[in-house]
């Protein structure tokens, strides 16, 4: 976990090769501090090049 001012989070990102371009893809959950009732799961990739 990492704890934030705001939200708290855990999770992974990984940079990726598709097709020739860098990519960064996260998978992680986020909420409000020490409030894990509600979690939110994201699920996005980024497009670095």
């Amino acid at each position: 976990m990492v704890p934030g001012g705001i939200n708290d989070w855990q999770g992974s990102y990984r940079i990726v090769n598709e097709n020739g371009r860098m990519v960064l893809v996260g998978d992680y959950i986020y909420y409000p501090v020490n409030n894990p009732t509600y979690v939110k799961r994201v699920q996005k990739s980024f497009y670095i090049s």
